[in-house]
């Protein structure tokens, strides 16, 4: 394999707890920048500069400004900044609910904000008829009333969710004038703007009783004091999002991409929502998350450390000049198309901060087209921008969150045509995530042509194009076939795409031709899908009813005599165990993510299966190797079932052998071989023949059947494959008059030889 896949995956730590707006932001693990930066930055003397060209995660800017890096942060997206702002000073929790009062004490009317607004989610129970407020209403598209609604009365403690009732749908008919919407519109798009169209179709994602509320709350923000203000924008924020048609019911995490209303959604209490904001904004009250400082561009921060915001695109900070700095690295969660978030990224823009100060960022309400090749576009324009700011070789960590093929495939096109080689990459499909590590190049090459962004990429030259199409697909074709060989295993759609798109970028044939980003791109994702799907290289495993992303891939002649990557993975945590007892699953997890890299990068999955079948963890989260798992105790005990399996097979009357430490054979009085076993304490299966029954201790078999449903290469041999376990054995053996009847019953009980969901096989 090449270079570029040897990069270590940095697993990370989950993040507890949820950001505000986290179903739009990148779902990245804590702590991968600390570890990346701590490996490639020397923080000697001034603290180094990382620049951010994207701005799609505040934490992200926030922990890279910890370990005492000066990052820069270009953030167009009004929303964006507020959030990275907030982040660098969180707020306490006692701060926000001080907002939180001075918001309810104003007033609407001659009532307070607080019972108004409350009494406009009443709801009478359905057990004994009094109002209750409701926590939220559940909606069909396009209805005119709610359908249901949850709630839990105070008085008699009816909960759960109930039918709607007519109540209901005359206190969802607010705004009949339309002014609360007429309002929301001239925050966004006054009467005679262009975008007023646009605004108009993006506020039909909210339902009139949102408007409402969240006009009549954003109306007294000129009664907000200063000291209180930024905590109260945060909360009406939330309170924006948690507004919106685009929560599904049944949904847990849903994380829209699309300004599309599901069939049916959720109408959230919006003052309850400004009441949970509090939480979500704020830390642990016994640990209050420190801040760091931020400065907005031209003003640098400290030389130890700290945020500066650049408010615009990354292309503007190149005519602002740089020559007051000079970046040692880029690290960047490169962000993925999603038209919902930018959309209603320019509401509430419009509505917290007004239509004049949001005016250079809403013309993404006119944006239709986000699919991979307007996104390479893109990113390329951005990159082209952002790599004259660099000095060559200045190294690049680019994390893709949400990860997908078709993502990997838009950042590499778009980081090679403008300038950037790629030098490592690491990916764990499980996790969502790859990254990327990238070097800015001598020189940013040429502008490439580009095709209008509103329209589809037209024909290429189709001459140049056939031959570059060959070229492609025959690099695509040798890297999956020298990843099938090192891995010794299938191995899933996005690790053989992976392998291919890096292929090609070492061989500079996602840089080096003339055509746009988004005309390479689709050329190169033909070339990689025609190599996998019609070579004659491959076999392709697909589960029934599931798409081609799905597959799993094989060698038609596989040679090499490597073990496969899974019982490597196994092999290694057994003697990592011997030799670092007490660990953690995050310690284990970091040091085998350093010796298996790249695309070799085993999953959480198999790990925790490994785990669980060799391991206990203690109650302070460290992990032992099993005492029957020394070796010295397996080693005695398959000795003493290797003499158990001889002692049975005499006594059912066959000639027992045993022609190996491990081996034992039953045969007929003619010679032949009845059955043949094959006593192992671990799950590596190898190459086993086909027929033989594999003896194994109790512990190893969900991790047996881990690597059987991951292993489609293997029908013939599984389906002929039998299992016995330890404790079976011991239980056969002390049955006093043993039948070969009694035997394969005995046999057929294990889990093991049941039948398994096959993959269908193209």
């Amino acid at each position: 394999m090449g270079m570029a896949t040897g990069s270590a995956y940095i697993s990370g730590r989950p993040v507890e707890k949820s950001q505000p707006l986290g179903r739009f932001l990148p779902l990245l693990p804590e702590g991968i920048a600390a570890q990346w930066l701590a490996a490639h930055l020397k923080n000697e003397g001034e603290a180094p500069w990382v620049i951010d060209p994207f701005g799609a995660s505040p934490q992200l800017a926030v922990e890279i400004a910890r370990q005492g890096c000066r990052v820069l942060v270009a953030a167009n997206n009004p929303v964006m900044r507020f959030l990275l702002e907030m982040a660098a000073h969180p707020p306490a929790a006692d701060e926000l609910r001080a907002a939180l009062a001075e918001l309810a004490g104003t007033y609407r009317g001659d009532q307070r904000m607080e019972p108004y607004l409350r009494n406009l989610y009443l709801t009478p129970c359905s057990n004994c008829g009094r109002d209750v407020m409701a926590t939220a209403f559940l909606w069909e598209r396009d209805a005119q009333a709610p359908y249901a609604r949850i709630y839990t009365c105070p008085y008699c403690g009816d909960t759960g969710e109930r039918p709607a009732v007519e109540e209901d749908a005359q206190r969802a008919r607010l705004d009949r004038s339309g002014m609360h919407r007429s309002r929301a519109l001239e925050r966004v798009a006054p009467l005679n703007d262009p975008d007023r169209t646009y605004a108009e179709e993006a506020l039909n994602a909210y339902l009139p009783r949102a408007v409402f509320v969240l006009l009549t709350l954003i109306n007294k923000l000129e009664n907000i004091s200063p000291a209180r203000r930024n905590g109260v924008l945060a909360l009406l924020l939330a309170a924006c999002d948690r507004g919106n048609n685009l929560w599904p019911v049944g949904s847990g995490r849903p994380r829209p991409r699309q300004l599309v209303t599901p069939p049916r959604f959720i109408e959230h209490n919006l003052w309850l929502a400004l009441e949970e904001a509090v939480e979500s904004w704020s830390g642990p009250a016994d640990e209050p998350a420190a801040g760091v400082p931020l400065t907005i561009w031209p003003e640098l921060p400290p030389d130890g450390g700290g945020i500066c915001i650049f408010e615009g695109r990354i292309r503007g900070l190149g005519e602002a000049g740089t020559d007051s700095w000079a970046p040692d690295a880029v690290v960047s969660a490169l962000p993925r198309p999603n038209q919902a978030f930018w959309t209603l990224s320019a509401l509430w823009a419009g509505w917290l901060w007004g239509a004049q100060e949001t005016a250079p960022f809403k013309s993404v309400l006119r944006r239709r087209r986000y699919d991979w090749s307007w996104h390479s576009t893109a990113l390329s324009a951005a990159l082209r921008h952002l790599a004259p700011l660099l000095k060559p070789g200045t190294p690049f960590f680019a994390l893709l969150g949400e990860y997908e093929p078709g993502f990997l495939a838009a950042a590499l096109v778009a980081a090679g045509k403008a300038g950037f080689d790629l030098t490592g990459i690491a990916l764990r499909p499980s996790d969502g995530l790859a990254q990327l590590t990238l070097r800015c190049g001598e020189q940013v090459p040429p502008a490439a042509p580009e095709e209008d962004d509103e329209q589809e990429p037209g024909a290429a030259d189709e001459k140049k194009d056939s031959l570059t199409f060959t070229e492609m697909r025959r690099l695509a074709e040798q890297a999956g076939e020298a990843h099938l060989q090192e891995r010794a295993e299938p191995a899933a759609y996005a690790h053989m795409h992976a392998a291919a798109l890096a292929a090609l970028a070492e061989s500079r044939e996602l840089a080096e031709d003339e055509q746009s980003p988004s005309r390479a791109l689709t050329l190169v994702q033909n070339a990689v899908h025609s190599a996998f799907t019609q070579s004659e290289r491959f076999v392709r495993y697909q589960p029934a009813g599931r798409a081609v992303e799905n597959s799993f891939y094989w060698l038609v002649r596989p040679g090499g005599k490597s073990l496969p990557l899974s019982d490597r993975v196994e092999m290694w945590l057994v003697r990592f165990l011997q030799k670092e007892p007490g660990c953690d699953t995050y310690e284990i997890d970091q040091a085998l993510c350093a010796h298996f890299r790249g695309l070799f990068t085993p999953s959480r999955e198999l790990l925790q299966v490994c785990l669980q079948s060799y391991a206990q963890e203690s109650a302070s989260g460290g992990w032992e190797l099993n005492a029957a798992d020394t070796p010295a105790i397996r080693r005695a005990e398959i000795e003493e079932l290797r003499s158990l399996l001889l002692q049975i097979g005499a006594q059912l009357q066959l000639t027992a052998e045993a022609p190996g430490e491990r081996a034992v054979v039953w045969k007929t009085a003619q010679g032949d071989a009845a059955y043949t076993f094959h006593l192992q304490a671990s799950a590596v299966l190898g190459d086993l023949p086909a027929g033989v029954i594999i003896v194994h201790p109790e512990e190893r078999l969900e991790l047996l059947v881990y690597k059987l449903e991951h292993s489609p290469h293997r029908p013939a041999e599984t389906q002929h494959w039998r299992f016995l376990s330890f404790g079976r054995l011991r239980h056969l053996a002390a049955v006093p008059e043993l039948t070969l009847q009694a035997f394969e019953e005995q046999l057929r009980l294990d889990p093991l030889t049941g039948s398994s969901e096959q993959m269908q096989l193209f």
